[in-house]
């Protein structure tokens, strides 16, 4: 059979652009007295001439989500969205109040506030930016690359078809939403089951590269972001393993989406060898991705309104689970299942960390963040980043993104897929933290 050829320009782009992304992201470099990479040095420069106007960009941000909510008839949304929706509007509010100079003092006196603007300012320009930068490693093959060397492994570790390899791969680089969408759009056409539509959806879609770069540099560990990036996806890897291999998910029929003829994938046979047609692969989805430059300024507009849903969620989250956190020991119980764990490992700060791993079940952001701010030590910092990939699954956008999905979940058994993937996490991370951070 004859080879199929590609144009130079698209092998150009599939080279060039997933070598400058992994140099951008991932490559520690030396500027001046501090070795980091080059996306955390232009975060730096780009926060620096910013940061006077971070309070009326948060104000802006305040009002924009309010627009797009109240535009968007929110109270016709299901009572998961609107809680969900809830959550935006108190942070949305907080931060005009906060803008116009009347946030209520009970607020500023609980300490929940302080470094809000700077911490939130910051995050955003930090996202927007990775955005901007993200279809480097997302649009021109590097992921369906990875995918390729991905698929012998995902029926023999996951039970999954090898189709889901790129899925599992740009979720990843991308968003959870991504990943969730994908795994809905695949049940629906009948290529998944609904046992491998509920474990790619709630084990796969993970927190993305741009939420490992945010709570990085919030943390201050950007020198370490290769090591975050590579024992989170691994840490991934292992759970996935077990968690496919006992209840709630081992006990899913095989069902596929009612009026789904079955599309069951078939034994791939690789034609011209793993490294050849992970290329041509690459080659061709760069060949229909074209010319960067719209990319850059489809992802800027494109991530704009998630960064600012991000902010408000974040921002609701941190005040109401934090007055929560503060007047309640519901999250101090819910830890103690942790505290052990972390104990045996020798964790600094083990009884923040475990209340902040209880934080976790209900935002992917306000648990982390807590843990990878402040001063915390730095296995605290590392521990709270990489948790949070693994995990998942957590009660705000996620479970109303997936209630959006054809694939239908049990309330109950994303209770116990929580405690399963948080225990076995809670083990695993703690063990990287020790190694990696020389306790």
């Amino acid at each position: 059979m004859e080879e199929k050829k590609y144009s130079s320009a698209a092998q150009i782009r599939f080279i060039l652009f997933s070598i400058l992304g992994i140099l951008i992201f991932f490559i520690n470099f030396q500027f001046g007295e501090q070795k980091t990479t080059p996306y955390d040095y232009l975060c730096v420069l780009l926060v620096g001439a910013t940061a006077v106007i971070f309070r009326w960009l948060l104000l802006a941000t305040g009002i924009y989500m309010l627009y797009v909510l109240i535009k968007g008839k929110f109270w016709k949304n299901t009572a998961v969205q609107i809680v969900l929706d809830c959550l935006k509007i108190i942070g949305a509010v907080l931060l005009i109040l906060d803008g116009i100079g009347i946030l209520p003092g009970f607020i500023a006196a609980s300490g929940l506030w302080d470094g809000v603007q700077y911490t939130y300012g910051e995050a955003f320009m930090k996202m927007l930016l990775c955005f901007l930068l993200l279809p480097l490693i997302t649009d021109y093959g590097l992921p369906e690359a990875i995918g390729v060397f991905l698929r012998p492994l995902t029926k023999k570790l996951w039970r999954l078809p090898g189709r889901t390899a790129i899925i599992i791969s740009s979720a990843f680089v991308g968003s959870y939403f991504v990943g969730i969408a994908q795994a809905g759009q695949l049940y629906e056409n009948g290529k998944l089951s609904h046992r491998e539509g509920t474990l790619l959806a709630t084990g796969f879609s993970t927190a993305s590269l741009g939420y490992i770069v945010f709570l990085s540099g919030l943390a201050g560990i950007t020198n370490m972001f290769g090591t975050l990036v590579l024992v989170s996806l691994i840490t991934l890897f292992i759970i996935n393993i077990i968690i496919c291999r006992i209840p709630p998910i081992s006990k899913y029929k095989d069902d596929y989406y009612e009026g789904a003829t079955p599309d069951i994938e078939p034994d791939y046979k690789y034609n011209s060898g793993m490294f050849k047609d992970s290329y041509g692969i690459a080659c061709e989805l760069s060949e229909k991705s074209g010319s960067i430059l719209p990319k850059f300024g489809k992802m800027f507009l494109r991530g704009l309104p998630m960064v600012t849903s991000l902010v408000c969620t974040a921002v609701g989250c941190v005040v109401i689970f934090g007055f929560i956190n503060m007047y309640t020991p519901v999250f101090d119980i819910i830890g103690f299942i942790f505290l052990p764990i972390l104990k045996l490992f020798g964790l600094p700060d083990a009884a923040f960390l475990a209340n902040n791993t209880a934080l976790c079940m209900i935002s992917n952001m306000a648990g982390p963040i807590a843990m990878a701010s402040g001063g915390a030590s730095v296995a605290s910092r590392f521990y709270g980043i990489i948790f949070m990939a693994p995990m998942v699954l957590f009660m705000t956008d996620f479970l109303a993104c997936l209630c959006s999905t054809k694939i239908k979940v049990n309330i109950v058994h994303m209770f116990i897929l929580w405690v399963e993937r948080a225990i076995i996490a809670c083990f695993l991370c703690a063990l990287c933290a020790r190694i990696f951070c020389g306790i």
